[in-house]
């Protein structure tokens, strides 16, 4: 009886490992499919994001900049100058900037 729990236990930890095998081998199947590293409509967020869009016009308007941020635009410059360090990311592939950080932030 021992010998065949044995078998019957050798037998089961062998299908384990199998099929943890395939899950593996799968998983890593989707990351070798990538097309892109960044996708292409994210490419052109600098030029025509909402950030680039929305923040430039809200600058122009103080009323509308102090409702999105609640502080005016010199205020928000003034903390920007003291927590950018902090903000900027040190990644060789191109980041949020700090002022589009701190507006996320503050929003």
């Amino acid at each position: 009886m021992e010998h065949e729990e044995l078998i019957f236990i050798c037998t089961m930890q062998i299908a384990v490992l199998a099929l943890y095998a395939a899950w593996k081998a799968e998983k890593s199947k989707h990351w070798k499919n990538r097309r892109w590293h960044v996708r292409p409509i994210n490419t052109r967020r600098a030029e025509r994001g909402d950030f680039a869009t929305l923040f430039s016009e809200l600058k122009k308007d103080s009323d509308l900049f102090f409702w999105y941020t609640r502080m005016d635009v010199p205020t928000f410059y003034e903390l920007l100058r003291l927590v950018s360090l902090h903000l900027q990311k040190r990644s060789i592939r191109p980041s949020i900037n700090p002022e589009q950080r701190l507006a996320i932030t503050l929003r």
